[in-house]
């Protein structure tokens, strides 16, 4: 007996839901436990419902499909793409996307894409070593003992980084860009889960809405009412006045 897909439909235009929800009935093995056309509402429901398959639009009013899908990792098992716009297709496939779907959403595709969906569900085909290196980093976060290196995933390869190597991190959206001594790695986290996941870590300190430090790499301080970082790599960093002050006591200066 084939498994049963649990969907969850993400769209801000209640007729392109309703069409596609319509257009699902016709795949018996697609039951739709909900719907949402709002970004709030979406991370609610697939972080409740954990569903085996997410119909996202990106564009959502003032929220993108990107940022429900970072809002819910590891609570939906893969997800199909219905979208107008085809310029996202390569940043769509750092998720768990097994198929990108411009609309006006054809039925064949749909055919293909729930196929895809049915097969990699029947083999459990969630990759052992990705499974692993999530585990592991969850276990990094979780130990009274912090490792000395964390796995970041980006284009589709889990990168093995050394936490003394990280320089910084930048804000880019709902993205995190992390500088390394060796390379540059584009994160699909936001800068606040990444900044979770260093927590282990003391080096670390968030100077700015937009950036999180290594302070074994600070080179030069500016004080003054709006306080600079200089890396060791030239890099200026501006430091926010709420972090000012416990920024400076934390380095006793």
């Amino acid at each position: 007996m084939n498994k049963t897909l649990n969907a969850i439909i993400v769209e801000d235009i209640l007729l392109a839901s309703d069409a596609l929800k319509m257009m699902l009935s016709d795949f018996p093995e697609v039951h739709v436990i909900g719907k949402s056309s709002t970004a709030e509402d979406a991370i609610n429901k697939i972080n409740h419902y954990k569903p085996d398959l997410v119909f996202m639009d990106i564009k959502l009013k003032n929220d993108s499909g990107f940022d429900v899908l970072n809002a819910c990792a590891g609570n939906y098992k893969f997800v199909i793409f219905t979208t107008a716009y085809d310029e996202f297709s390569l940043q769509a496939y750092q998720y768990q996307t097994i198929h990108y779907i411009l609309k006006p959403v054809d039925k064949e595709q749909l055919q293909v894409a729930i196929s895809k969906a049915a097969a990699l569900l029947s083999l459990n085909h969630s990759s052992p070593l990705q499974e692993e290196l999530q585990n592991l980093n969850q276990r990094i976060q979780q130990t009274g003992t912090a490792q000395n290196f964390m796995f970041l995933y980006d284009k589709k390869i889990w990168h093995k980084v050394n936490i003394d190597e990280i320089i910084y991190g930048e804000a880019n959206k709902s993205y995190t860009t992390v500088y390394t001594t060796r390379t540059t790695i584009m994160l699909c986290k936001n800068l606040k889960q990444f900044a979770e996941s260093l927590q282990p870590y003391p080096s670390f300190y968030r100077v700015h809405k937009t950036y999180i430090v290594n302070i074994n790499y600070i080179q030069n301080i500016r004080k003054g009412l709006y306080p600079k970082i200089e890396l060791n790599n030239g890099v200026i960093i501006p430091v926010s006045p709420m972090e000012r002050d416990p920024f400076f006591k934390l380095l006793q200066m």
